[in-house]
C-alpha cells in the first residue's frame, strides 16, 4: 500500500468508532442506492424535460444520451478492470493497517471483490460529468455530492483505497467526455432521438427501465446473470 492511501485511511480511521451516529451515517448513505446513483437520474431526467427552443433541447438531450450510454461504458470498464487486473485487498482486510471499521459495516461482504478501481466512482463521475456539458453549476454540485457523499464514504469505510476513487473518477470523466464531443454525441444520440420520435412509449419504457437499473447500480441484473450463469 502506498503511502498516500495510507496517510488519508489513517486519517480518516482516527474518527471511525467515535460516534455511532455518525457511523450509521455514513453506512446508510453507503448502502442505499436511492442515496447514490439514485440521487443524480433525477435531476438528469429534469433536464430532459426542462422547457426551451428546439434546437437548445436537442443538443441538450443528445448530451444526456451520451452521458448514460457513457455511464454504462464506464461502469463496464471498471468492472472489467477490476475482475482482470490483480486482485487488490480492500483496506478493511489490511492487517498493517489495523483498520477500525465504522460501527455498521459489514465486514464480510467485500472479501471476494477487488477494491481497484471504484466501479462506483466510474459511473457516478460519468453522471456528473455528462451533466457539467449540460449544466455548469448542475454538473459541479453533483461532483461535489459524488466526492464526499459516495466515494468519500466508501474510503471513510475502507471499502476502497483513495487511489481506486481517482482511477475509478478518471474513467468516468474520461469516457463521459469522449462522448460528449460533438461528433460523437451525435452520432450516438442519432437512432435514440429518432426512436424517440416515431415510438416515444417504446423510448420511454425502455429509458425508465434503464434509468432504474442505473438507480440500483444494475445489481438486480447482476443477481440474475449470476444465478443464470450458476444454473447452467
Amino acid at each position: 500500500m502506498n503511502s498516500f492511501d495510507a496517510s488519508i485511511l489513517r486519517f480518516l480511521n482516527q474518527y471511525s468508532q467515535v460516534s455511532s451516529y455518525f457511523d450509521y451515517a455514513v453506512a446508510t448513505v453507503q448502502e442505499n442506492n436511492l442515496l447514490k446513483a439514485g440521487a443524480l437520474m433525477p435531476i438528469l431526467w429534469w433536464f430532459w424535460f426542462r422547457k426551451g427552443d428546439e434546437t437548445t433541447q436537442r443538443v441538450c438531450r443528445s448530451h444526456l444520451i451520451a452521458t448514460i450510454l457513457g455511464a454504462l461504458v464506464s461502469l463496464f470498464v471498471g468492472r472489467a478492470l477490476a475482475t482482470y487486473l490483480p486482485f487488490r485487498v480492500r483496506p478493511l482486510y489490511i492487517d498493517a493497517l489495523a483498520f477500525k471499521p465504522p460501527f455498521g459495516t459489514d465486514v464480510s461482504f467485500f472479501m471476494s471483490w477487488s477494491s481497484f478501481p471504484s466501479d462506483h466512482a466510474a459511473l457516478l463521475c460519468a453522471l456528473a460529468s455528462g451533466l457539467w456539458f449540460v449544466s455548469r453549476w448542475a454538473g459541479c454540485v453533483c461532483f461535489f455530492y459524488v466526492f464526499l457523499g459516495i466515494c468519500g464514504t466508501r474510503v471513510y469505510m475502507g471499502i476502497h483505497y483513495p487511489t481506486d476513487v481517482l482511477a475509478g473518477a478518471a474513467i468516468g470523466v474520461g469516457v463521459a467526455a469522449w462522448f460528449n464531443t460533438e461528433r460523437m454525441r451525435d452520432w450516438l444520440a442519432r437512432h435514440a432521438l429518432r426512436l424517440m420520435e416515431a415510438k416515444p412509449a417504446l423510448f420511454y419504457t425502455g429509458f425508465f427501465l434503464l434509468s432504474y437499473q442505473i438507480c440500483d447500480l444494475f445489481n438486480a441484473t447482476r443477481a440474475a446473470g449470476q444465478a443464470l450463469l450458476h444454473a447452467f
